[in-house]
């Protein structure tokens, strides 16, 4: 469950994606004290993109919003996925 991928996530925060949209992220800690998933308070990405969003313009929303990576949605918000900072220096770099 929820734990066990908590277990396997390095950087202690887990994406929470409620109803298709990512509400944001939860800390091993909170996650440890909520009893149901209702139960977490998830803070807000600081950088969001849009699946169109080329590489350079997603590494300038993240660098200027202090991030390590941005939420993908699409145009009705929905959630796509998740680019990472070092991912699109590996892309710019090849």
């Amino acid at each position: 469950g929820v734990r066990a991928a908590m277990a396997c996530t390095p950087a202690g925060w887990l994406g929470l994606v409620r109803d298709g949209r990512f509400a944001g992220w939860v800390s091993a800690d909170e996650v440890d004290r909520a009893r149901s998933l209702d139960d977490l308070d998830p803070v807000p990405p600081l950088a969001r993109v849009d699946p169109e969003s080329t590489l350079r313009e997603a590494l300038e929303i993240i660098l200027t919003s202090h991030s390590a990576a941005a939420v993908v949605e699409d145009g009705d918000g929905c959630f796509s996925g998740l680019v990472e900072l070092e991912a699109i220096r590996r892309g710019l770099a090849g």
